[in-house]
Formats: structure tokens, sequence, C-alpha cells
């Protein structure tokens, strides 16, 4: 569902409900969703071919992981932007070879290195205000710049750099998706397919409901890799076992 599905039961339309194939353990599917949903939408909407290059910001995220994935499975060259050794090295384990520790290191200046100059194809953007001179500087004329998400705020888009390379940006959430039928049900065909055949391999733990705290303590000092599903079913009904 869109919003509020943080609660103990949800009503949503029958139309966005689908069913899980036997073969998938559905904390898989559930972790996956959302992230899965949005990176295929992001990917198709960029319209990448085979041996463009693309920024990939948030890289070890749960959207960024399935991007790299799908980056790879279409022989795109991408760039894969972490903050920290861990996330670092689990792209790295995605097979992601060309790696930029945004915390130590110029992105814009390793993307211009590995373009000749020309700037790359197309940027995922996940972070805003933080990145968005370098994403201008990074941009090659007509690339696409696809901004899902904030996580340090909005940022000032360079209009001399969107106006003088004719610069594509395009915004994109999936709950967008999710009111349009036919859309949303050919992205979960596609999710379930590439989960079915391990093209896409989310990182998904699943930890019992009363680990919330330490769930959010995670997500807020962003020491977060992939996704964590919260599993209900072991709660106490009448309460007290939260913490």
């Amino acid at each position: 569902m869109a919003y509020g599905a943080y609660a103990e039961i949800v009503s949503i339309p029958a139309k966005h409900v689908f069913l899980v194939p036997n073969d998938l353990a559905p904390e898989t599917v559930a972790g996956s969703v959302c992230a899965g949903t949005t990176a295929i939408g992001l990917f198709n909407k960029a319209g990448l071919t085979d041996g463009n290059t693309a920024i990939v910001h948030g890289a070890a995220g749960g959207v960024g992981a399935l991007l790299l994935q799908l980056c790879q499975e279409s022989r795109i060259k991408a760039i894969a932007c972490v903050s920290t050794e861990d996330k670092e090295a689990y792209v790295r384990s995605l097979g992601s070879s060309t790696v930029v520790r945004t915390d130590t290191e110029d992105f814009s200046l390793r993307a211009l290195e590995l373009t000749n100059g020309s700037g790359v194809d197309a940027i995922f953007d996940c972070v805003g205000q933080a990145v968005t001179a370098g994403n201008g500087a990074s941009i090659r004329k007509q690339g696409r710049w696809l901004y899902y998400g904030s996580t340090s705020g909005h940022g000032q888009f360079p209009g001399e750099v969107v106006l003088t390379r004719a610069v594509n940006v395009s915004g994109f959430v999936i709950f967008n998706v999710l009111a349009d039928f036919i859309a949303w049900n050919g992205v979960v065909a596609q999710l379930l397919e590439k989960l079915r055949h391990k093209s896409l391999m989310p990182q998904v733990e699943t930890l019992p409901a009363t680990a919330v705290r330490q769930v959010h303590e995670r997500l807020e000092n962003r020491t977060f890799i992939g996704k964590s599903v919260l599993d209900f079913r072991s709660v106490n009904p009448n309460g007290g076992d939260f913490k």
C-alpha cells in the first residue's frame, strides 16, 4: 500500500494484491516489493542501452543495490556511490568494479575521468541536495537525471546545465505507478520473474517485530544495507513485547 502500512491491520484495494509464487519466500518478496518495483521502474524509464554509463547514488541501499544488478544484467557501466567501508564491501560483493567513496572522493571527477570528459548517460539520484552540484557536473548532453529521493534534502536543480545540455530531469515515485493497474501489474510481473531467475538478488533480513527500535536506529544512523522485514507473527497479541 502507498501509505499507512505500519499497522497491525490494513485495508488495500484488491487490484494491488498479487500472488507470491510458491518457489519464493514471502519475506523475500515483502522486502523487495517497494525497492524492486522502484528499481525496475527507474531503469525502464532511463532507457539505457548496452555500453551506457550511469551513476547510482545510495548504491548499497534497497533500490540502489537492485539498480546495480539491473545495470549488470543489461551491460550498463555503473558507478556505485557509497559512503562507508562496509557499504563499499557490499556493492563489490555484487560485482561492482567501479565504486566511489563519497566520504573521501569527488564522484563527479571520477565520472568524468571514466567517460573521457563526456559525462554519464544517466544518474539515479536518491540523495538530493548534497549531490546536486556533482550531478550537474557529471551528466552528458541529453543525459537522463532520474530523481527519486532526497535523503539530504531537495536541492536546487542547476538550470543552466539542464538548459544548455538539454538534460532530461524526471521524478519517479512508485506510488504513481501503483495508481495505474496495468502498469503496476506489469512491473510486479517483471520483479517476480527476476527474483525467480535470480537476476535480482535483494539483501533482505527478517527480524522479530520486537527489534523495531534496533531497526529504526540503524535507519537513522545510515548504517543499513538492503532491507529489513519485521515479523509480527511471534508478537504477543496482548502487547508487552515491544521495548
